[in-house]
């Protein structure tokens, strides 16, 4: 299938090279949408060290997604008494967002309840990038718990050379909805091991490469047949490395990794990406659409899609927000005349309708 592939400059400035400090501006915070490509392709994640050139411009993408960080003002109520204003200080969170490799999502048979969904709530000041806890969606049921120790994923500045250690401790007691409770341990050491030139078909950048190793010990207490005992589940231990630019908010590349029988195994490599738009339209998550349209542009939806975008045949993102109700009703009436892509971000990845503005 051909394919339209969006080429959005995000760099209108001229690209020097040389090392960079990344600092809390270059992390990302409320609000904001950033799309990955998935590949399968190889990428040699051992290769590091000082004013290197990392050419990865021919990584080919096969799936993309959306990660989308979402306002204080659109959490559960009880996430907002945990989290929100109102919480201690070292609580108060900058953004929630789903989380797509909770490890104890992979171990749901120890688990007396269904894990439907896990958001993580982060903190982000100018010193440190923090998780503060989760909302654990049990049985459709959503549950707020914050991390007893809080975890730091990243210390601010960031330089070449440095590394930091964290520990995050959290304690969940699912009692009155089931008599269990999770316990998870985590500690994290990260180091900034590399820096130089970084080339994506995002672009190419000064970056510095970051390298993290989580080790996790999670158990679980239950009651079988009348009795309560410990549950605990195998240590994980991921890898996460990970190409930082200054020109934008989320990695440039990240490859991460499991460590099993002793030996890493890659489990996803993702890059930042514009939308690549197939020209094969996928209509399979509309419902009902206007088209032509002059004024405003009014869709029904299947449910799945969460977020839009509205592009034109050059490229050119005109506007992008989130699904709400599966419907989209919005004005279009400053658009030129001309033909336009719905992009819509579904659960299984990019679905596109082409349509007319009068």
């Amino acid at each position: 299938m051909k394919k339209l592939i969006l080429t959005i400059s995000l760099l209108s400035s001229a690209i020097t090279f040389g090392q960079i400090t990344l600092n809390d501006t270059h992390f990302p915070g409320a609000n904001e949408q950033y799309i990955f490509s998935s590949t399968t392709d190889s990428v040699d994640y051992t290769l590091t060290g000082p004013n290197l050139v990392w050419n990865y411009g021919s990584l080919t993408s096969n799936s993309q997604d959306t990660t989308i960080t979402k306002g204080m003002n659109q959490a559960s109520g009880l996430s907002s008494l945990l989290f929100g204003i109102f919480a201690a200080t070292p609580y108060k969170a900058t953004y929630f967002g789903t989380m797509v490799d909770f490890p104890i999502q992979s171990f749901t048979s120890f688990l007396p309840v269904t894990i439907d969904d896990v958001s993580l709530f982060t903190r982000k000041t100018t010193s440190t990038i923090n998780s503060v806890g989760y909302e654990i969606v049990f049985s459709g049921q959503g549950v707020p718990v914050k991390s007893d120790t809080i975890e730091t994923r990243y210390e601010l500045p960031l330089n070449y050379s440095d590394s930091y250690t964290s520990r995050g401790y959290t304690f969940l007691d699912l009692n009155p909805i089931q008599d269990a409770k999770w316990v998870q341990r985590r500690q994290r050491s990260s180091e900034v091991d590399g820096w130089g030139n970084l080339t994506t078909p995002y672009g190419t950048f000064d970056v510095l490469r970051i390298a993290h190793t989580i080790v996790e010990n999670d158990s679980f207490f239950i009651t079988i047949l009348g009795f309560g005992t410990w549950i605990p589940v195998p240590t994980i231990t991921t890898h996460e490395y990970e190409w930082r630019a200054i020109q934008d908010k989320e990695a440039i590349l990240r490859v991460r990794t499991q460590d099993i029988f002793g030996t890493e195994i890659v489990t996803s490599t993702e890059y930042r990406d514009n939308p690549i738009i197939g020209i094969a339209e996928d209509q399979t998550s509309i419902i009902s659409m206007a088209n032509p349209v002059t004024e405003n542009l009014v869709v029904s939806l299947n449910e799945g899609v969460s977020a839009y975008a509205i592009v034109s045949e050059n490229g050119v993102i005109h506007s992008r927000n989130e699904v709400l109700n599966n419907q989209i009703s919005t004005d279009v009436s400053s658009l030129s005349a001309g033909t336009y892509f719905l992009v819509l971000q579904t659960e299984k990845g990019i679905s596109t309708k082409k349509f007319i503005k009068l």
